[in-house]
């Protein structure tokens, strides 16, 4: 679920569970962390729920219940999502093995830095990097 939001292009900020929901319940204390917390590109904030595979059963409902009534008062809406299936998952999970930093040597990255500390149009700034340090995986990195 994590990839599908990340590919989100109305999204700016994803959080894993920062946040835990505490209460009393039928059944005594009970606490929930909704899966996610997002912030759209808009500001709007967004406490997302993935489903259950199977079982919605009344604990589920009972989660759903609370975030309902704590969202309101926090501005949040509550998007439930289901996890991606078949041929999208196997998508994500391809495209996100490449969205991962690439290490890069020390001297690179200041060499990099310098070059890119004051204003010059890009199509010149990358010919000047990467003929002067020979940083040919600049190229790779879609710049």
């Amino acid at each position: 679920m994590a990839l599908e939001l990340d590919f989100d292009p109305g999204i700016a900020w994803i959080g894993g569970e920062p946040l835990e929901l505490r209460w009393r319940g039928a059944r005594g204390k009970r606490r929930w962390r909704p899966d996610f917390m997002v912030r759209t590109v808009s500001g709007t904030g967004h406490a997302v729920v993935v489903a259950p595979d199977k079982d919605d059963g009344p604990q589920w409902r009972e989660n759903l219940e609370v975030l309902d009534e704590v969202a309101p008062a926090s501005g949040w809406r509550i998007p439930v999502h289901h996890v991606p299936a078949k041929m999208r998952l196997e998508n994500l999970e391809l495209a996100g093995e490449y969205r991962k930093p690439v290490p890069v040597p020390a001297e690179e990255q200041e060499a990099l830095e310098a070059a890119f500390c004051r204003e010059r149009p890009m199509q010149r700034e990358r010919w000047h990097v990467a003929c002067r340090r020979g940083l040919l995986w600049i190229w790779r990195t879609g710049w």
